[in-house]
């Protein structure tokens, strides 16, 4: 039988991480994974090659190195990211274009909880006009849409081992949070299911959570009393060292999303990792 090709866009970042750590254990026979990295010189893409990931240098915003890095493939995972200021319009414009000339049968395309309210967010909003240019192409397509990340409370560890959670989350506020590698399991599910997943569009995440419950969770794992501590957004993204206009964004992510915790499980077969477990084994 032959391998399956697939290309992952951004592997050594955290999202194509864990692609490539879902795929990795069948890469040798059912899969070939390529990790697309714009440094592929990186102690992180040397890491990759050592474990059987053939690199291959690419951007996103380089249709000519996209469509040779797709050249071959029968599938791929797609993430874009804002970061460093990149235009995630222009990235994800790219990625579909390339995907659509080289006739891979299957993109997984990872964007955002939510993406589709459009509040005001510029990167969220550009995830969401990326799920329509996904719609308007020819490609058979899954869309992921991941919510928090439960691994943004790293950034915390110091505070929390002292018995504080900082963070812009009031007594009533709930977050949605996903385990990162959550991603990395149901893109792979996808990959190997293609039929069941084309054309869907899946909310990521295990449940919705209160500041007193995701403190509590800590409390549990870390062994000691972890008390929740509210700060204001404007204190928190300058903290981060983010631009004020990112304050905006943790207001949006406090507001009421629907989450229907059921769906992965009763309509995919697919259990999301709880908060509890994401820190049992990350902390």
């Amino acid at each position: 039988m032959t391998a399956k090709r697939i290309l992952v866009v951004g592997a050594t970042g955290t999202q194509g991480g864990t692609v490539v750590d879902a795929l990795q254990p069948e890469s040798n026979d059912e899969r070939e994974v390529y990790g697309l990295t714009r440094s592929p010189e990186s102690g992180a893409a040397r890491a990759l090659a050592d474990r059987g990931v053939t690199i291959v240098a690419g951007d996103l915003t380089d249709r000519d190195a996209m469509d040779e890095a797709l050249s071959g493939m029968n599938a791929a995972f797609g993430v874009t990211t804002g970061m460093g200021g990149g235009d995630e319009r222009e990235q994800g414009d790219t990625l579909v274009a390339a995907a659509e000339e080289s006739g891979i049968s299957h993109l997984v395309m990872s964007t955002g909880g939510n993406c589709d309210d459009r509040p005001g967010i510029p990167h969220i909003d550009a995830k969401a006009d990326i799920e329509e240019r996904i719609g308007e192409s020819n490609l058979q397509a899954t869309v992921l849409r991941p919510h928090s990340f439960a691994s943004n409370f790293e950034a915390q560890r110091e505070a929390i081992e002292t018995g504080e959670l900082p963070y812009p989350m009031g007594p009533d506020d709930r977050r949605t949070l996903v385990d990162p590698a959550d991603i990395g399991r149901l893109a792979a599910r996808a990959f190997d299911d293609p039929n069941r997943f084309a054309g869907e569009t899946i909310e990521l995440a295990a449940d919705s959570y209160t500041f007193a419950e995701v403190a509590a969770a800590f409390s549990e794992v870390v062994g000691h009393e972890v008390e929740p501590v509210s700060v204001s957004v404007e204190t928190f993204v300058e903290r981060m060292g983010a631009p004020p206009s990112f304050a905006r964004f943790f207001e949006w992510q406090n507001e009421s999303h629907p989450f229907d915790p059921d769906r992965l499980p009763e309509e995919f077969d697919f259990e999301p990792t709880d908060l509890m477990g994401y820190l049992e084994r990350e902390w």
